[in-house]
């Protein structure tokens, strides 16, 4: 959330760490741990999402999380609220700088059922 005039910006990261700071200055201003459901939900997702990629001996270490999303359409059919999309990108595709361009292909999508602790993989990028 944004404050336009105050140039405060708010967040919630995914961990459920509340985060105001200053834009200009970049210092935080105020910092709260609150677990919330979203925020316990997603990182549920993710860990699931990793297990997924290890059970199928793909190596973790060799992948970044580039994407999380909840209430998604897959084939014109919506998928939720339980179900979350879930994209890593192999990191020897993804450049140290932003001068470099990303890599093409190199993503495992991950269909992650929290509901019932249930996840698989849906495809590749190539």
């Amino acid at each position: 959330q944004y404050e336009k005039g105050n140039l405060i910006f708010k967040l919630v990261t995914i961990d459920g760490v509340h985060c105001q700071f200053d834009v200009k200055t970049g210092q935080i201003i105020q910092k709260e741990e609150e677990k919330n459901a979203q925020s316990q939900e997603v990182i549920n997702a993710i860990h699931l999402a990793g297990k997924c990629l290890i059970d199928n001996k793909i190596q973790l270490d060799n992948y970044k999380l580039i994407k999380a999303e909840n209430l998604y359409i897959n084939n014109s059919k919506y998928i939720g609220p339980d179900n979350w999309y879930v994209v890593f990108k192999s990191k020897n595709l993804i450049p140290d700088s932003n001068d470099c361009p990303i890599g093409m292909g190199g993503e495992i999508f991950i269909e992650v059922d929290v509901k019932n602790t249930k996840a698989k993989i849906l495809g590749y990028g190539e």
